[in-house]
């Protein structure tokens, strides 16, 4: 595990291998509530690239409370993606860096980059993390697309049965039935999967997608408005997503 880069902010009292120390300067834990255990929540996805739509919900995730840190975990090639072709991983990582760089709540891992697997499982990377910040309630951050999909995951019971879920709407994706997960996951999984939505009132989920920025550019297309300016040009300076020239 010492290979992989877990990184955050100077604030965050989480991944730091530092104790924490208040801006009050009362003590290692300064007046810090003792009630629960910081919330972890996990954010995995591509990256290819990141873009505002995936900075904006992961903020409103911290402003709504339902996670103290956001973690990006660029992923080595999902299961569900087999037949696309990524970017490479080292691009993926140096752009997730450069999107992160402002926010003191998010931070990065690129474990699953370093893993020798052929495919990265979400069941395996969140109970590394559970191994790792033992005192930590981690969290999965999913779309609705995704929990529809879910009982086609790999170990999809036990990830369900041991972890908790951040689930956000997507435009035109309805929540699968209850008896269907029910069906998969039991009664009480399925009311907790259900009760892991977050409202459309309470989030604004933006229309943006990788598949479409990298589209946009391959027709030459200026998209620095989806993304932070760094990663516009990190992009244009290493020449990602350029269309193949014709034979």
């Amino acid at each position: 595990m010492s290979a992989c880069n877990i990184t955050r902010s100077f604030r965050s009292s989480i991944l730091s291998t530092e104790p924490f120390v208040s801006p009050s300067g009362a003590g290692p834990y300064g007046d810090l509530p003792f009630a629960r255990s910081q919330r972890l929540a996990i954010f995995g996805g591509s990256f290819d690239p990141i873009h505002n739509g995936h900075l904006q919900l992961a903020k409103q995730i911290i402003d709504l409370g339902q996670a103290d840190e956001v973690l990006f975990v660029p992923a080595f090639r999902p299961p569900h993606k087999a037949k696309e072709t990524l970017s490479p991983a080292l691009d993926r990582l140096a752009m997730l860096k450069l999107a992160l760089e402002p926010y003191a709540d998010f931070g990065y891992s690129d474990i699953e980059l370093q893993r020798s697997e052929e495919f990265s499982y979400t069941f395996d990377t969140l109970t590394i993390f559970r191994k790792i910040y033992p005192d930590c309630e981690i969290c999965f951050i999913m779309g609705m697309d995704s929990l529809r999909q879910l009982p086609e995951w790999h170990r999809a019971s036990e990830l369900v049965q041991h972890f908790k879920f951040i689930i956000y709407p997507r435009p035109g994706v309805m929540p699968p039935a209850y008896t269907t997960l029910a069906q998969a996951f039991g009664e009480r999984n399925a009311m907790k999967l259900l009760g892991s939505v977050l409202s459309g009132a309470d989030i604004v989920v933006s229309d943006l997608s990788s598949s479409a920025i990298r589209a946009a550019c391959a027709r030459g297309e200026d998209m620095e408005h989806a993304m932070p300016v760094p990663v516009w040009k990190y992009i244009v300076e290493h020449r990602l997503y350029q269309a193949a020239p014709q034979p």
